[in-house]
């Protein structure tokens, strides 16, 4: 009876390997793709096109994609955003996003645009600091973006896809910048890092 026991249980680490194998796969063509666009787009914001060689990111790390619970705020709340250009942009406050990471309870405000141009009407948008905000990180902040789940108790939260704002690699942006309720103290060393140490 032990030797289809020890079977089972190699199936299930190989599994798990090739689950990991292609998960971080994914993250890896995710960023080839969004380098070479930077590269060739007409509206990409890195300028120096001539030098560039690729965003600077953290290693894919799995234990940064957890599994959230969304809570849907009642009526119209506003957030005003201070921008990287002076300018104020205004958010709907769609609602909270809770979830558990490295072993501690953290929550972040969502927010939804007020303009639902080109199919965006689903589209919410996290922007946050952390421990790395300024060090390793971009110093105004990163973002992270969904669409509207169908189900609000099951979230993924995957800090492996977040990233800079445009205002990271030019300037003639106008990038909200993350208040204090939007800080999380613990250092998210996933997704990008500091374009600026990349160059």
């Amino acid at each position: 009876m032990k030797y289809p026991f020890f079977y089972l249980i190699l199936f299930c680490l190989c599994l798990s390997t090739s689950f990991g194998q292609n998960y971080e796969q994914e993250i890896l063509e995710h960023r080839i793709s969004k380098d070479s666009s930077f590269l060739t787009d007409e509206d990409s914001p890195v300028e120096e096109k001539n030098s560039f060689k690729g965003l600077n990111y953290f290693s894919v790390d799995p234990s940064f994609k957890v599994s959230g619970e969304l809570v849907k705020f009642p009526g119209l709340k506003m957030k005003t955003f201070e921008t990287s250009s002076g300018i104020q942009k205004t958010y709907k406050l769609y609602g909270k996003l809770t979830f558990t990471l490295k072993g501690e309870k953290f929550s972040l405000p969502v927010y939804q645009s007020m303009i639902a141009l080109n199919g965006y009407k689903d589209y919410l948008f996290v922007p946050f600091m952390d421990q790395t905000t300024g060090l390793e990180s971009y110093a105004a902040g990163r973002y992270l973006d969904f669409s509207i789940p169908e189900d609000f108790d099951n979230v993924i939260v995957d800090f492996n896809y977040s990233y800079n704002p445009y205002c990271a690699y030019s300037e003639g942006y106008s990038c909200p910048i993350p208040g204090k309720e939007s800080y999380l103290d613990i250092e998210i060393t996933a997704g990008e890092k500091d374009y600026k140490d990349s160059i």
